[in-house]
């Protein structure tokens, strides 16, 4: 079964957020509300055990959240895509790009809104 998403966006930049800990991909608040949808296409991924995904199994892991997120990608049909993540959600990005770093996955950390807002405006 796979992991429930919310997208936003139709731009041609590719992202999967990964939200943090006790989060959602509901759960991002006004950041949701100032992206550039023109731009980048976004799918906010819920980890197991959060939001949509609470009822999958699984082992609850850095590195499944990872394997979660790339295994979104493919379903997307995502080739090129960048990981954003949240507090936790940093962790298991880092470790997906880094598992695909040569199909052009890259990862973004971020505490604070308004440094990743500037981003990825």
């Amino acid at each position: 079964m796979a992991n429930h998403h919310v997208r936003i966006g139709k731009g041609p930049h590719n992202v999967i957020a990964l939200h943090g800990w006790f989060g959602s991909a509901a759960g991002w608040g006004p950041f949701a509300e100032v992206l550039d949808e023109t731009r980048f296409s976004y799918a906010f991924m819920d980890y197991r055990g959060y939001g949509g995904s609470k009822d999958l199994p699984g082992k609850y892991s850095m590195e499944e959240i990872s394997a979660d997120a790339l295994a979104l990608a493919d379903r997307l049909g995502w080739e090129k895509f960048s990981l954003l993540g949240h507090s936790m959600g940093g962790q298991g990005g880092a470790a997906g790009a880094g598992r695909r770093a040569g199909a052009g996955a890259q990862a973004g950390r971020g505490d604070a809104g308004a440094r990743v807002r500037r981003a990825f405006r």
